[in-house]
């Protein structure tokens, strides 16, 4: 369902989702969002970046700790 509505609004309406879902912003937004406005920062991004990788090491150190727990 998901993959045909971009579909739809690709091919019907001419507006490319995809890149607008991977950075927020649409095609024709020439708007240029500060941090005061609602923008995310680089260092924040960083940050969300460092974490997500902290994250999936952690859930995958988990199966490292299975014989331990039974």
């Amino acid at each position: 369902l998901h993959i045909s509505a971009i579909l739809i609004y690709k091919y019907r309406k001419k507006q490319n989702l995809t890149m607008a879902m991977l950075h927020g912003r649409a095609a024709n937004d020439v708007t240029v969002t500060s941090p005061q406005d609602g923008g995310i920062t680089a260092v924040r991004k960083l940050f969300g970046v460092a974490l997500l990788i902290g994250c999936v090491l952690a859930a995958n150190a988990l199966t490292l700790l299975r014989p331990v727990l039974f």
